[in-house]
């Protein structure tokens, strides 16, 4: 089974995960190792900011449809 996945959301996984070692290598103690809880959590905060300023979360129409029409109810008196 094949799951594609578009360019912006390969990019963002790959800065998450970038963003999640560096992290993780900084926070070192001297027994040698990293804080893991902090490199979760920087990591999920980076791939919420990105995807919301970057827009992955966007939805579109499928091109065989229109989006629903504005209706709007006149009254005369």
């Amino acid at each position: 089974m094949n799951v594609y996945i578009g360019p912006l959301s390969a990019a963002i996984l790959l800065v998450r995960i970038v963003v999640g070692c560096i992290v993780y290598k900084h926070t070192r103690t001297p027994l040698g190792y990293g804080d893991i809880v902090g490199a979760i959590a920087s990591a999920a905060a980076v791939i919420t900011v990105l995807a919301l300023l970057l827009g992955g979360g966007t939805k579109t129409t499928p091109d065989g449809e229109s989006p629903a029409q504005d209706t709007s109810i006149t009254t005369a008196r």
